[in-house]
Parts: structure tokens; C-alpha cells; sequence
């Protein structure tokens, strides 16, 4: 076992290429408050299945991304910085984050039951009611990117592992 276990966050995609387009591929990145971050396929990608078998689509609605984290011992991630709001928004493509209101209207957590404290909505957001329960990272280029959006849209996602004592 290493000594003082350090926080780095792992985006886990993996480095395989098929046909000339990317499955995936390993980054890392350090943050204070969590170890493994996983990202799927981009918007451009068709559907295909990596060398290993496994299926990947090019997005997934947010239920379905919340249990693909949960498999992995993880949540969706949950934004509690300027850091990791920063890091976000540099893959510039819409994106699931783990915050709704779909159990109390106006009442927004993360899908760990905290409260929201800290928000980056974007001007005039949130502004969905009852038909926009959960949230995306839509714009790139503004630190306020947070868009509150129907679940059932089809969106890419980021997973948050937690450090583990």
C-alpha cells in the first residue's frame, strides 16, 4: 500500500481505435475532493462496439447515465467548485451533471441528497418548471453553463468516484 494516498480523478475512456475513430482514452486530472471522473463518447462518435465487446452509444438519458455511474461505484458528477466547473465545461460538449429537482419542484440536490449551495446557471436558467428535472452542462465558453433540461433528452455524462478511506 502507498503512503498519503493523493486525489487524482481519472476520465475513464479507454484507448482503443476502431476505423480510425476513438472509443476512448485515459486522461487524468487532480481536484481536492474526488478520485475518478469517467466521461463517455462525444457527440460525433456513431454507435459501435470497442475492441473488448463493450457497446457504446453516443448519449443516454438521465436515469440511464445515474445507474452507468451507480455499476461503477460512482454518482454523476456533482459540482462544488470553481475547478471542477472549470474542467466541465473544457470537453465543450452538453453533458449530464448529478443535480435535479424532480423530487420537489424548485428544490434542487445532487443525486448524493445534498443540497445545492453553490449554482452556475446560465442567465434565465433555471426556467423549465415541471418538464426540465434535471441539469446539463450547455455552454463552453461561460463560466454560468448549467441549463436545466427535460431528463429523457439524450446527453453525454461524467461520473465522480469519491476517495475511499
Amino acid at each position: 500500500k502507498m503512503g498519503k494516498k493523493q486525489n487524482t480523478d481519472l476520465i475513464y475512456l479507454e484507448d482503443y481505435e476502431l476505423q480510425n475513430e476513438w472509443c476512448n482514452r485515459f486522461v487524468t486530472f487532480t481536484f481536492v475532493d474526488f478520485t475518478i471522473i469517467f466521461i463517455f463518447p462525444p457527440n460525433n462518435m456513431l454507435p459501435f462496439c470497442c475492441p473488448n465487446e463493450r457497446p457504446f452509444v453516443n448519449s443516454v438519458v438521465h436515469l440511464g447515465s445515474f445507474y452507468d455511474c451507480r455499476q461503477k461505484g460512482a454518482d454523476l458528477v456533482i459540482i462544488n467548485s470553481k475547478e471542477e466547473q472549470d474542467f466541465t465545461r473544457k470537453f465543450k460538449m452538453r453533458l449530464w451533471i448529478g443535480l435535479t429537482d424532480s423530487e420537489t419542484e424548485g428544490t434542487w440536490k445532487w443525486v448524493d441528497g445534498t443540497p445545492l449551495t453553490k449554482s452556475y446557471w446560465d442567465s434565465r436558467e433555471p426556467n423549465g418548471g415541471e418538464n426540465e428535472n434535471c441539469v446539463e452542462i450547455k455552454k463552453f465558453d461561460s463560466e454560468n453553463s448549467w441549463n436545466d433540461v427535460g431528463c429523457s433528452t439524450l446527453l453525454n455524462w461524467i461520473c465522480e468516484m469519491k476517495d475511499r478511506p
